[in-house]
């Protein structure tokens, strides 16, 4: 009933189902009449019985309307694919395949360089992610491949962490290493910030400084040597200690005591690849440590830089290649004339030798660890006031996950 005492019918009020009159689209241009305080309503029940309130009116409602009404919203449809983390099935160590959407297969030709501050691979800057408390630039990918011939060489202060969908196949080179150039240059996630404080050779005013520690990762660096015995001997630096990382870079070697010239070594990068499929490594994979810097004057030499990390991860994995970590050798102390560079690691199962010695050169720098031999020490200081030689850098790690894996060709240290 309406306030004067007359009957609303749904053909007045235009309630139909067949005729919701765009039923409340346009209930201002004719659906309804004039609205009025005794028709108003916020809720159901301040309307007569028989009457609902529906967009503020009290209106006459019939049972199949109320239905209309009151039923609730539709659900969406579940989405019938598979989610990413079930369509991959055992997740990998490190990383996460479901991350972000997976680019393009990416091909490597030629030489091409990867700066992890910002550096695109295959078009794709990735996404910076914690990997136990390492920052590394993920990239997900629909395969990966470096062709025989062809060089990725990758620096910054990232480690590189691929994420691939279809197989890997690394047939050139990947070059993560540190070099003891003349600008040096450090590899992917080299001199982790994670790494220990860089141990630096002690001075001796009265006789030739000590050399500095190597950096240390899947060993421990070997110890610099001692000072010049004029005055009394000035006691090497202690090498960088061993770690059991999920993903890092080698630790750089100490600075030689004494002066100013002798800078230790790089760490080597890292690198971890995944595939949902297949590795095979036929080329070369390259993370050595650099040399640590030859002395001046009565300094000690730098410490080697240790090897840093390589990682394979897949249903299967299979090298033909070289996959080497090697730690670099320590630098020459001296009493004069500059002191030899210790070499950078190399990629085979070779040592990489310390600088030195020569004329009055007494302190030959420490060589790096390689294979499944320890880094040395640096040569004590053997004239009065020399100084003593840089340690050599530990080998880094190499990590193969796989429930099928042939390791053939060269790995250098051996793989865990």
């Amino acid at each position: 009933m309406n306030a004067r005492g007359g009957a609303y019918t749904l053909d007045t009020l235009v309630m139909r189902p067949t005729a919701l009159c765009p039923l409340l689209l346009s209930l201002v241009a004719g659906c309804f009449p004039t609205r009025s305080s005794e028709l108003a309503c916020t809720t159901s029940a301040e309307c007569e019985d028989g009457s609902s309130c529906y967009i503020g009116y009290c209106l006459p409602i019939d049972a199949g309307m109320a239905s209309m009404i009151d039923a609730p919203p539709d659900e969406p449809e579940p989405d019938a694919a598979p989610e990413c983390s079930a369509e991959w099935g055992t997740p990998p160590t490190v990383g996460d395949p479901c991350r972000f959407a997976k680019g393009p297969a990416v091909t490597i030709t030629g030489t091409q360089t990867l700066d992890t501050t910002s550096g695109l691979l295959g078009g794709d800057d990735g996404e910076l992610v914690s990997v136990g408390g390492i920052q590394a630039r993920m990239y997900i990918v629909d395969s990966f491949t470096v062709n025989a011939g062809a060089t990725l060489r990758a620096t910054g202060p990232h480690p590189v962490l691929v994420i691939s969908w279809g197989d890997i196949s690394i047939a050139g080179t990947i070059d993560v290493s540190s070099k003891a150039a003349a600008t040096p240059i450090v590899g992917a996630g080299g001199n982790a910030t994670t790494c220990p404080a860089i141990p630096d050779g002690g001075t001796n005013n009265n006789g030739g400084g000590a050399g500095g520690g190597g950096g240390g990762l899947g060993t421990a660096g070997g110890n610099g040597g001692q000072g010049g015995s004029n005055g009394g001997r000035q006691i090497g630096a202690t090498g960088g200690p061993s770690a059991s990382p999920l993903l890092q870079g080698g630790c750089r070697g100490g600075r030689g005591g004494n002066t100013p010239n002798a800078e230790g070594g790089g760490g080597g990068g890292a690198i971890y690849l995944v595939s949902k499929t297949r590795i095979t490594v036929s080329g070369t994979i390259d993370a050595g440590g650099a040399g640590g810097l030859g002395a001046t004057g009565r300094g000690g030499g730098g410490g080697g830089g240790a090897g840093g990390m390589i990682g394979l991860e897949a249903p299967v994995v299979s090298t033909t290649g070289t996959l080497a970590a090697n730690g670099g050798g320590g630098g020459q102390g001296v009493d004069g004339d500059p002191g030899g560079v210790g070499q950078d690691g190399k990629a085979t199962a070779t040592v990489a030798t310390g600088g030195g010695p020569g004329g009055d050169q007494c302190g030959p720098g420490g060589a790096g660890g390689f294979a499944a031999t320890a880094a040395t020490g640096g040569v004590n200081g053997n004239c009065s006031s020399n100084g003593g030689g840089g340690g050599g850098g530990a080998y880094g790690i190499i990590v193969v996950k796989s429930p099928s894996k042939t390791l053939g060709g060269v790995v250098t240290p051996t793989a865990r």
